[in-house]
């Protein structure tokens, strides 16, 4: 028996889980939080760590920043992929984890994490949407293993007074998302079995019911606990659960992805 410890890095936040993986018995989440990515981050992180007195080695989801090359304007078609990031700058963007007195093990994109969601599907591709506040990423996947994956960016979708202004806004997003879905399911050769959503993006339910009309195909959205792991504590709520879904992948996975992975 052993505790995993998985962050995921954010532009705007940081997401955090300690996961206990058993031996013949599904993992166990035991903690999760969520910080905004500022300037108290290293502060937030270590007393996270310190309170659940939680192992140094943690597993970091790394995500590129917005106007990295590669992040693509949603309302744009994507023109490149997004290019591994250098050492440098990942040892710079993740100077407040490791202030924290984490020793961070393997850093891995969110893709190859999305792709993990996707790892009990059907043999047919699955495609997995991140939507988080203002980046997000798209993957198809099959078996777990990345098939094509893309990165977009938009404005943030603040919450309005107005529920007709705030429907509207859902819409406009919902429609030019669903451009991107459909380029996806093309490059794919159109065999597309489920799409899946998971993300920080506020009402995300309702968030992709524009998105659901538009290419006429039912998106899950992973708000319910995740497969193989009993989820508990702060992570018990729908929004929660669907905000922690790709650091609990990363944690849960049997061994550690992405470069440098030393656990």
């Amino acid at each position: 028996m052993s505790v995993t410890v998985a962050a995921e890095l954010q532009p705007s936040r940081c997401v955090i889980v300690a996961v206990r993986r058993h031996r013949r018995e599904p993992p166990e989440v035991l903690a999760g939080a969520s910080f905004a990515n500022s300037a108290d981050l290293a502060d937030r992180l270590r007393e996270f760590r310190r309170g659940w007195q939680l192992p140094a080695r943690l597993r970091l989801v790394l995500w590129p920043r917005i106007g990295d090359a590669g992040v693509t304007p949603i309302a744009h078609k994507p023109t490149q992929d997004v290019k591994p990031q250098d050492a440098e700058v990942m040892r710079d963007r993740a100077r407040a984890v490791v202030q924290a007195g984490f020793l961070v093990t393997s850093v891995t994109p969110p893709h190859r994490a999305l792709a993990l969601l996707a790892s009990e599907a059907a043999s047919s591709p699955t495609i997995v949407l991140a939507l988080e506040r203002e980046i997000g990423c798209a993957v198809v996947a099959t078996g777990g293993r990345v098939d094509d994956a893309i990165y977009l960016s938009w404005p943030a979708l603040r919450p309005r007074d107005d529920p007709s202004a705030m429907a509207l806004a859902r819409y406009q997003f919902g429609a030019q998302l669903a451009p991107q879905v459909r380029h996806l399911i093309k490059r794919g050769g159109g065999h597309i079995g489920d799409i899946l959503a998971c993300g920080s993006l506020a009402d995300l339910r309702v968030q992709v019911v524009p998105l659901i009309e538009e290419i006429d195909h039912e998106v899950q959205v992973l708000d319910a606990a995740f497969s193989g792991v009993s989820l508990t504590g702060e992570l018990s709520d729908a929004a929660s659960l669907a905000a922690f879904q790709v650091a609990v992948a990363a944690a849960a996975s049997a061994k550690a992805l992405g470069l440098g992975a030393a656990d």
